[in-house]
């Protein structure tokens, strides 16, 4: 949801290990960042090196 006068970027990362037999997902991890300062690419660079 953006209100007027909001600039916040905001990078949502879902990262999940899948049992390919069973297709059940075994680990999932996810990331949400928000930020005024941070340039959208810096947040999904931040937002990668959390899942790994």
């Amino acid at each position: 949801m953006s209100y007027s006068g909001d600039s916040r970027n905001e990078v949502f990362i879902s990262k999940r290990r899948i049992d390919t037999t069973s297709n059940y997902v075994i680990e999932q991890t996810d990331v949400s960042l928000k930020s005024k300062d941070l340039s959208i690419d810096d947040l999904i660079k931040k937002a990668k090196e959390a899942v790994h």
